[in-house]
């Protein structure tokens, strides 16, 4: 059976559902496609007997009103708490306060640590600061501003281990986006004040029934209207024809469809877009797209009975010898994501799709991290009820050195086609938080009326300053 419509949304993660949901209020009729049997992407959650469980931790940290205003409605400003941030680092057998709190350090490492720390990262910062030196790495960034010592401690572990790949090989463009304190000098500011640093938000906004519930309420807004969303559809191909855009899928049970637009918006894996057009793009343009990767992710769950383990949102976990390189407590983030006498912890870890870690049996799996979590102090023996894996393919998009050199032939092949627009994390292989994804969305509804939003969103444009610096909700409480 072919569906006939006029805007066809590939993907229904938050970028997707927000331009779908933009394009229904402007009376368009609109179709999602969606891969997974569940909407929200990565901001999606699921329910196991009762415990809410996120893909990820994710916290809505709006910076701007639109954006406020946008997730406020499908709330009626109701059923989203201020969660205070808690997160710690366990290294070296000590759990750390983070943002790093010289205090702390100076108590669970010493005198000598702490000073050979200062010393190192004043003395790069100073050294920096005169030869203003390229900063083409992550590695580079890092070492100009933390100094060695914190770097061989903290920074260059906890990064190797979630890329699977030295910092060296990673852009620094990665590292002013995600790093809260961002250098020595910030984090001595925090000693002397006993203040957060002004770029880390010390709590967020999160709603009961996890942070996939934004997704499904845009879902459902989009549903009442004139969109359609249809579930596990795999893209098979996208066919550019006289009759407009046709894209073939294969559903559940081997089920194909086919779906006709006037214009298309792609939010799925920007190499996967490019692989499956047609007429093929050119030879230059596909070599580009096999050439982008992605960091997967694979989430153990564990349901434990009794009471919470510790009082943390986060722990990160730099040291390879551990398997994960984060862990939740989900009652953390809403009390309702547990049942009464219960908790949750979901483990991180970060993997290659078809490695070692993506591929090994659950039990074996959750053997390894009950060991590693017994040797962080935390011990679950008998209370573990059940464990179960989630996976994310499409996790991170990997900035490696010359990751804009492979973007910029396929944007300027995406540039030409006037009735296509890409968009949100997956769709422009960027890294983008959820409020940013919004946003995204938002511009990419209007993007086919307006040249200068389509070329916006295809420009790399993001903020060197760290993303949870200015947030509207501060001022503006949902």
């Amino acid at each position: 059976m072919k569906h006939d419509a006029e805007y066809l949304i590939l993907g229904a993660g938050l970028t997707g559902l927000a331009c779908g949901l933009e394009l229904v209020r402007k009376g368009a009729k609109v179709i999602l496609l969606e891969q997974e049997d569940a909407v929200g992407g990565l901001s999606r959650s699921l329910n196991k007997d009762g415990f809410v469980f996120d893909f990820g931790g994710h916290r809505f940290l709006p910076k701007n009103k639109k954006i406020e205003h946008f997730v406020s409605q499908l709330f009626n400003g109701n059923g989203m708490i201020t969660v205070d941030r808690k997160s710690q680092i366990y290294i070296k057998d000590k759990f750390l306060s983070y943002p790093p709190d010289p205090r702390d350090v100076l108590q669970k490492f010493g005198f000598f640590t702490c000073a050979d720390c200062l010393a190192k990262g004043i003395y790069a910062r100073l050294r920096h600061g005169i030869r203003k030196g390229r900063e083409d790495s992550l590695k580079d960034w890092l070492l100009n501003r933390f100094g060695s010592k914190l770097y061989e401690i903290y920074f260059g572990p906890y990064s190797a281990k979630l890329w699977g790949r030295e910092p060296k090989e990673i852009s620094a463009d990665w590292a002013g986006q995600r790093i809260s304190v961002s250098s020595i000098s910030m984090a001595l500011r925090h000693f002397v004040s006993s203040n957060h640093p002004a770029t880390y938000a010390k709590n967020f906004l999160y709603p009961k029934g996890g942070i996939g519930e934004i997704a499904r309420r845009i879902s459902s807004s989009i549903q009442e209207g004139a969109g359609e969303i249809f579930l596990q559809r795999k893209i098979k191909q996208i066919i550019r024809s006289c009759a407009g855009l046709l894209v073939k899928t294969s559903g559940p049970g081997q089920q194909e469809g086919e779906f006709l637009a006037k214009k298309i918006i792609s939010t799925i894996p920007l190499d996967d877009f490019i692989r499956n057009f047609q007429p093929k793009p050119p030879e230059k343009v596909i070599s580009a797209a096999n050439r982008l990767k992605y960091r997967s992710l694979r989430f153990l769950n564990l349901i434990i009975k009794g009471a919470r383990i510790t009082d943390n949102t986060w722990i990160y976990v730099p040291e390879k010898k551990y398997i994960f390189f984060r862990i939740q407590e989900l009652l953390n983030w809403h009390p309702d994501n547990c049942p009464e006498k219960t908790t949750s912890l979901t483990l991180e870890i970060a993997c290659d799709k078809g490695g070692v870690f993506w591929r090994m049996p659950d039990e074996e799996l959750f053997r390894q991290c009950i060991r590693d979590l017994e040797k962080m102090g935390i011990r679950l023996k008998g209370r573990v009820e059940l464990y179960f894996s989630s996976f994310a393919e499409h996790g991170y998009p990997v900035y490696s050195l010359d990751y804009k050199d492979h973007l910029k032939p396929i944007y300027y092949f995406i540039r030409e086609e006037k009735d296509i627009v890409i968009c949100g994390r997956q769709g422009l292989f960027r890294y983008v938080n959820m409020d940013q994804a919004i946003e995204m969305g938002l511009s990419a509804a209007a993007a086919f009326s307006d040249q200068h939003k389509k070329e916006s969103l295809l420009r790399f444009h993001q903020s060197p300053d760290y993303l949870e610096k200015g947030l509207y909700w501060r001022r503006n409480e949902l």
